[in-house]
């Protein structure tokens, strides 16, 4: 291999450059041979070039330390609440209220709504005493919507037993 001294491309042996098209008369395999061992010495330095990339620049070896909504405006050392559980905790009322919807599970079913509405403003706050402050609100509106639907679908059996005692 040499290099074209007009356009340092490596190239064939060969007359002519094939990217610029200068003669290779006075090009030497000595100067492809030291290019070669620069580009070695910068292989060792771990550098990670990305799909496509023509820079030099070393990889730093930096991960960032959260991900997520809003990653970049928190600061690394605080840990935030999780909403995840109260959202599934909604989600799951949700299906089996509106199943159950005879039983008063309409009524439940408004405050697991309120609950999935907030776990997930969760998400999309950097503040971590609101984040934790909207989660306990999500706690206590999950709360109240399984005490109200537990006590409808409770009332409803002891109707139907009583119902089938009387006949």
């Amino acid at each position: 291999m040499f290099v074209c001294k007009s356009c340092g491309a490596l190239v064939q042996e060969s007359l002519f450059c094939s990217e610029c098209g200068s003669s290779l008369a006075n090009a030497s395999s000595v100067v492809a041979d030291d290019i070669r061992s620069e580009r070695k010495s910068e292989s060792d330095a771990s550098s990670i070039p990305l799909q496509g990339d023509q820079s030099s620049e070393l990889y730093s070896g930096e991960v960032p330390s959260l991900v997520g909504n809003n990653a970049l405006n928190r600061p690394n050392n605080e840990a935030f609440p999780d909403p995840a559980n109260q959202i599934v905790f909604a989600v799951t009322l949700l299906i089996v209220e509106i199943i159950c919807c005879c039983c008063g599970g309409g009524i439940a079913a408004i405050f697991s709504g309120i609950a999935l509405y907030l776990a997930r403003q969760v998400e999309n706050t950097t503040d971590r005493e609101k984040a934790t402050e909207t989660l306990d609100k999500a706690k206590i509106f999950n709360i109240v919507s399984l005490v109200i639907f537990v006590f409808c679908l409770l009332a409803a059996i002891a109707a139907m037993v009583v119902g089938v005692l009387l006949n």
